[in-house]
C-alpha cells in the first residue's frame, strides 16, 4: 500500500453501508446527550464530576489494555496531583501522559478539527511526559562541584544567626520587605511571592510616626506585618512585652506574633543582645531579603543559561574529560542543555553580548573584566595567602555574577542578567553593579595617571 493511501482521509472514506450505520450509531448518541440537555437536571459540579470520572476510567482502561498495572484509584490520585513532575514508574509517566491529552480533548473539543496533523500532535503531546523523564533519566552527571554551584545559584546569600534573614535557602521563599520600601514602591507590592511575603516596620514607623502606615488598608500586625526592634533605645521605650506581643513563629500568614528583634550587644553592662522570634532550631530567619526574590520557574530557567554559558568556556570540553566525563557524555550533555536552552530563548547571542556575558566568539567572558574564562577555575579553589589559609574555604575562582546590581524594585535574579565571573571581580563590583564600578575604576585610573599609559 502507498504511503498516500493510509493517510486518515483516506481511510474515512467508508462504502455506504458502513456510512449509515456510522450515522445511526452516531444519532443514539446524541439522542442520550439531548435527553441530559432536555432534563436541565445536571448541574456544573455535577457535569464536572462526571467529566473526571469518565477521563479516569477511560485513562485507566485503555492503558491497561498496552499493559499498564495502574488502577483507577491510582489513575485517579495521579489526576488529582497534575503538578506532580517526577515519576517513580514508567506506568506513572504513560497514565499522566495519557491524562493531560484527555483532558485537553475534553476542554478543548471545539476547537479541534478532525485531522492526522492534529492526531499526530496529540499522540506527540501524549508521549511527551514519558519522553522527557526517559530523556533526563539518561542524561549524564556534570562533576559534583560544577553541580553544586550550578544549583546552589538558586540560593539567597549566606546569614548568621544574628540576623533576621534565612540562611542559604532558595530564592522563592518568604520575602522580607521593609515598610519604607513596601510604602513607596509599587512594583515590590504587585509580585506575587510564591511563599508570601512580611513586612517589617521600625517601632518609631508604627508607634509614633504612623501617618503612613495607619493610611494604609492592605498591612495588617501578625498577619502580613510584624514590628522589628533593632535598636535598644526602641526596645526600651516600645518594650513590646509590655504591650502584650509576642514574638512570631511562623513565616506564613498569620505570623503566630506581633514582632521580631535583632539587637546587638554593646559595651554596657547588662546590654546583652536581644534576638526574638525566629531563633528555634527548624525556624532560623523570618525569610529572605525581597530583591534577591524569584519564582521557581525563573530559578530554574537561570540554571539552564547558566549551564549552558558554562559549556561556552574556551576549554570546557578538555576541562571536562579531565574531571571525569568521557567525550560521549560531553557530547550527550552540551546538547541537550543547549537545545533545552534553545527552546526557552536562553541563548540569543546578541542579547548575551549587550549584556557582557560571552563575546563575539561566542566565549563565556567574565562580566567586569571580559577576560575569557577556563572552565577550570569553576573547579579549582582560590589560592590563600601564606599563614592565613582556612582549610574550610570551598570558594572557587568563578562565581556567580549579577550584571545589575540586586536592589529593591526590580527583580534581577533573571536570565540575561547571570553570567560567571572571577571571584576577585565580584568583590569589586559588590553590590554597587558593574556601571558604577567602571565609573569609579576610570577615576582611580585617572588619579594616577594611567588612562593614557599602554
Amino acid at each position: 500500500m502507498e504511503w498516500q493511501d493510509s493517510r486518515l482521509d483516506k481511510r474515512l472514506q467508508f462504502s455506504p453501508e458502513v456510512t449509515e450505520r456510522i450515522y445511526v450509531m452516531i444519532a443514539e448518541i446524541d439522542a442520550v446527550k439531548n435527553t441530559y440537555a432536555l432534563t436541565h437536571r445536571l448541574q456544573p459540579q455535577t457535569i464536572q464530576r462526571l467529566t473526571q470520572s469518565v477521563i479516569v476510567t477511560s485513562t485507566g482502561a485503555s492503558n491497561r489494555i498496552e499493559g499498564n498495572r495502574l488502577s483507577d484509584r491510582e489513575v485517579e490520585a495521579l489526576y488529582r496531583n497534575t503538578r506532580i513532575k517526577s515519576f517513580k514508574t514508567r506506568d506513572e509517566q504513560e497514565v499522566a501522559g495519557y491524562l493531560k491529552m484527555l483532558e485537553r480533548v475534553f476542554e478543548h473539543y471545539e476547537d479541534i478539527p478532525i485531522s492526522e496533523g492534529h492526531i499526530l500532535q496529540l499522540h506527540k503531546d501524549m508521549l511527551s511526559t514519558l519522553l522527557r523523564s526517559i530523556y533526563m533519566a539518561r542524561l549524564p552527571s556534570l562533576p559534583k562541584l560544577i553541580h553544586r554551584k550550578i544549583y546552589k545559584t538558586g540560593q539567597t546569600r549566606g546569614a548568621d544567626n544574628d540576623q533576621i534573614y534565612q540562611n542559604r535557602v532558595g530564592r522563592n521563599s518568604t520575602a522580607l520587605i521593609p515598610f519604607s520600601v513596601w510604602d513607596t514602591n509599587q512594583f515590590v507590592r504587585e509580585q506575587d511571592y510564591e511563599n508570601g511575603y512580611t513586612v517589617l516596620i521600625t517601632p518609631n514607623e508604627f508607634f509614633e510616626d504612623n501617618e503612613k502606615y495607619n493610611a494604609r488598608s492592605d498591612l495588617k500586625l501578625g498577619d502580613n506585618l510584624l514590628v522589628f526592634y533593632e535598636q535598644r533605645q526602641d526596645w526600651l521605650e516600645f518594650n513590646p512585652f509590655e504591650r502584650g506581643y509576642t514574638e512570631a513563629c511562623s513565616r506564613r500568614s498569620p505570623l503566630g506574633g506581633q514582632f521580631v528583634a535583632r539587637i546587638a550587644n554593646t559595651t554596657a553592662t547588662g546590654d546583652k543582645r536581644i534576638n526574638t522570634g525566629y531563633t528555634t532550631k527548624g525556624l532560623k530567619g523570618a525569610g529572605i531579603r525581597q530583591y534577591e526574590y524569584a519564582p521557581i520557574s525563573i530559578i530554574k530557567q537561570c540554571r539552564i543559561q547558566l549551564e549552558a554559558l558554562f559549556w561556552c568556556c574556551v576549554d570546557a570540553d578538555e576541562k571536562m574529560l579531565r574531571a571525569g566525563m568521557s567525550i560521549e557524555n560531553i557530547s550527550i550533555r552540551r546538547s541537550a542543555i543547549t537545545d533545552k536552552a534553545k527552546q526557552l530563548n536562553l541563548i540569543d547571542k546578541d542579547l548575551l553580548i549587550q549584556s557582557r556575558i560571552i563575546n563575539e566568539d561566542n566565549e563565556l567572558i567574565c562580566p567586569l573584566c571580559k577576560e575569557p574564562i577556563s572552565s577550570a577555575g569553576f573547579l579549582s579553589r582560590l589560592p590563600q595567602a601564606t599563614g592565613r589559609e582556612r582549610h574550610d574555604l570551598t570558594v572557587t575562582e568563578i562565581n556567580l555574577f549579577h550584571i545589575e546590581e540586586l536592589s529593591y524594585g526590580t527583580l534581577n535574579h533573571r536570565p540575561y542578567n547571570l553570567g560567571w565571573g572571577h571571584h576577585h571581580c565580584n568583590i569589586v563590583c559588590k553590590d554597587a553593579g558593574i556601571g558604577k564600578t567602571l565609573d569609579w575604576m576610570h577615576s582611580v585610573l585617572k588619579r594616577n595617571d594611567l588612562l593614557l599609559r599602554e
